[in-house]
């Protein structure tokens, strides 16, 4: 056990990481418990596979609800999926693709520190909350696929003041995570950022339903500004009206028409239908 100055979460997380000998990595909340076995079975598929990340499934700890709480985590939205024998156990191998738009989680996961090393996947210490996020999203980038061990179960602890439920200005960490997440996909020349595109407007659309009144014209107008540097960085194929019409709040199209304008692309509204979007964003390369 070590103790360092409180620096918030991702700043605990990266000491411990370094301060660490250990081959493979987890990270727990301290309000949180799992199943019986459960990182003992991950450790094993973890070495059986040489995975670079192995996971489990999550429900929810909260005693007022019959288990399972959450049955949707990691194992019915992954059902289809075939089962393998791994070592007298029975996991599933899952395209990296199939969790970029899952529950971002880091706490249900095992992690090899070569592979995180290697790919300088850290937690940004500069944001406070929400800094899972990018980590999560930067893993399954660098892996093609990872192991899942069904039926084992990490038990998620919810409470009123956890970030996920505040709808303080908090939510704004979540737009510098994903700023720094385009800014390293533009130096490391990704070629397919459609999916993470997908993922920042199902975050902004979450955000906006959650925040405070007060808070969310501003929050709108910088989400825009972010995907306005997408659409310029990648082009209609990846913030198109299919995509943009993932936010429902009515007045993000209108920041995001803005956003755009003064990046040099521009969105055309068919008058139809209420000012429905009606072509793709012309990204000004």
């Amino acid at each position: 056990v070590v103790a360092k100055a409180n620096g918030g979460c991702a700043s605990a997380r990266n000491y411990g990481r370094l301060v660490s000998g250990a081959a493979h990595i987890a990270f727990v909340d301290a309000d949180d418990g799992v199943d019986p076995g459960f990182f003992a079975g991950l450790y094993d598929l973890a070495t059986a596979t040489g995975g670079a990340m192995v996971q489990g499934g999550f429900d929810f700890l909260d005693d007022t609800r019959a288990p399972p709480r959450w049955p949707y985590g990691g194992d019915l939205e992954l059902a289809d999926l075939p089962l393998e024998s791994v070592a007298g156990m029975q996991a599933q191998r899952v395209p990296s693709a199939r969790l970029l738009r899952d529950q971002p989680a880091i706490w249900r996961k095992v992690y090899r520190r070569d592979f995180l090393d290697r790919h300088a996947i850290w937690f940004p210490e500069s944001i406070r909350a929400y800094d899972d996020y990018l980590f999560h999203l930067l893993t399954l980038t660098c892996l093609p696929e990872s192991w899942m061990l069904p039926g084992r179960k990490y038990l998620y602890r919810q409470h009123p003041g956890q970030d996920i439920r505040a709808g303080d200005a908090r939510h704004f960490n979540m737009l510098a995570m994903f700023s720094m997440l385009a800014r390293r996909a533009m130096a490391e020349g990704w070629s397919d950022f459609a999916p993470y595109a997908q993922t920042m407007l199902d975050a902004v659309h979450w955000s906006s339903e959650r925040l405070s009144p007060g808070l969310v014209s501003a929050f709108l107008q910088a989400a825009a500004q972010v995907c306005a540097g997408v659409a310029r960085g990648w082009g209609p194929q990846v913030m198109g009206p299919a995509q943009i019409a993932t936010v429902a709040h009515p007045d993000f199209r209108d920041q995001l028409t803005a956003a755009i304008t003064e990046t040099g692309a521009t969105i055309a509204f068919d008058a139809i239908g209420g000012g429905r979007l009606g072509s793709d964003i012309v990204a000004a390369m």
